[in-house]
């Protein structure tokens, strides 16, 4: 009997810290967009003029949260209905003032769900719901009392990835066919049981409610909205602009459903035991919305890195499709980095100023351009094979799958894994056994 129980407490001292000094590093961490927009930037986004209104096309509202939102599931959709020409699109909020996207974009809507209401004076056409994390009591009842004032017939609302948990939390979705993130499935359908949640499917159309699955999922369930309103041939022409590789999933939605594996919790060791880089991402006006959020769903969501946004001023960044942006440093303030991300197509030719500027203040960061030199690829796979290389292929192949990716031309190349993951705890659990096992004899020394 002592023996098992000296084992039992072997095991637990190699494998409860580890555990324990992760928790706590992850608690720790910095949260990404803490910082405070600036008076004058904010007072400049806020009077701007919202995109002009056209009586003729349909009205598509962007919903964004109080407090945060989504990143990819805000702007993918925004950008797509914008560029097709077919819609006014406005991103609304339950107030007009600055919001954080995750991975610490911060962001200006263009009216709050009250004004938009005022200018349109009926319902809107469709009714974009992102993921909303919750937030302050306000803010979520704000979200859930929009949906429920706009949820007649005549509006399709299409909810992206866990959106379809802040539309479930509306009771809209009770007695309809659903379906949400592979990862978060399981828990939703058990908190929303009178939902008929589908597994195997990029979306689901029951009739004026759209649910995609997981983050880019909601693209091709933009595309099956916008096709319904604007026709399928603007829909493909709008997915060969951006170089889309899986617009057959918007002809045919089924899929293979992902499910939780084992090398998904190495994720958390990057986490609990990686150092954060501090990673420059820089803002420039013009610059693509989608190109840019592809970046923060991607590097801050693997545990690896801690992005903040450089821009020249603090002066609000206006991008491609008409969102106001706001930089958490401009070039003069901003701490050096050893990297700066530059994403679009574009920016060697609508960033050469601030460019020049940066490289006049730091000749040793790195300037990683993810998409200037692959033009004709989708801006997600340069960033993932960047991203392998950068830290390990294991964490890229995490990402691809959370962001839902099913795309086949990328090149992952780089370490298996990150070593240092590994040893890091292994070092602390054997390090915490050996001064047990010290304990254990020391103890015994003492009773014989």
């Amino acid at each position: 009997m002592k023996k098992m129980v000296r084992i039992v407490v072997y095991f637990l001292a190699f494998i409860l810290p580890p555990v324990v000094v992760g928790l706590v590093n992850i608690s720790s961490l910095p949260r990404a967009g803490q910082f405070t927009v600036q008076s004058s930037a904010e007072q400049i986004a806020r009077n701007a003029e919202p995109p002009a209104y056209d009586a003729q096309k349909p009205t598509v509202a962007v919903m964004l949260g109080a407090e945060k939102t989504e990143a990819i599931d805000f702007m993918a959709p925004y950008q797509l209905f914008v560029a097709s020409e077919a819609f006014n699109v406005y991103a609304i909020a339950p107030d007009k003032q600055p919001t954080t996207l995750t991975g610490g974009l911060k962001v200006m809507p263009h009216y709050s769900y009250a004004e938009l209401d005022e200018m349109l004076k009926k319902e809107p056409d469709v009714i974009i719901i992102p993921f909303i994390p919750p937030g302050s009591d306000k803010g979520d009842q704000a979200v859930r009392d929009y949906l429920l004032k706009h949820s007649s017939e005549k509006t399709i609302i299409l909810s992206i990835c866990n959106g379809a948990e802040n539309l479930a939390s509306t009771g809209l979705l009770d007695g309809l066919s659903a379906t949400t993130h592979w990862g978060d499935i399981n828990g939703v359908e058990k908190k929303y049981p009178e939902v008929n949640w589908v597994r195997g499917m990029r979306y689901v159309d029951s009739g004026h409610i759209v649910n995609s699955s997981g983050l880019s999922s909601g693209i091709d369930a933009s595309f099956y909205v916008i096709s319904k309103f604007a026709g399928e041939d603007t829909a493909k022409n709008l997915a060969a602009s951006i170089h889309y590789p899986t617009y057959h999933f918007v002809g045919n939605p089924e899929m293979e459903q992902y499910k939780m594996q084992l090398s998904d919790t190495y994720v958390y060791l990057n986490y609990a035991f990686k150092k954060k880089e501090e990673t420059g991402v820089l803002l420039y006006p013009g610059m693509d919305e989608l190109s840019l959020i592809t970046v923060f769903d991607t590097y801050p969501a693997t545990g690896t890195t801690r992005l903040i946004t450089i821009a020249d001023s603090y002066e609000p960044i206006l991008t491609k499709h008409h969102l106001y942006l706001f930089s958490e440093y401009d070039v003069a303030s901003a701490p050096e980095v050893n990297r700066m991300l530059l994403a679009g197509g574009q920016v060697k030719g609508l960033a050469s100023t601030v460019i020049e500027h940066w490289n006049k203040k730091s000749e040793n960061t790195e300037l990683v351009y993810l998409n200037a030199d692959a033009p004709n690829r989708y801006v997600l796979e340069p960033i993932l094979e960047d991203l392998a290389k950068h830290t390990d292929v294991l964490t890229a192949k995490y990402a691809a799958r959370r962001l839902e990716y099913r795309g086949e031309d990328m090149h992952l190349t780089g370490s298996p894994v990150s070593l240092g993951n590994i040893f890091k705890p292994m070092l602390i659990g054997l390090l915490s056994l050996l001064l047990v096992m010290f304990i254990f004899r020391l103890f015994k020394s003492k009773t014989n």
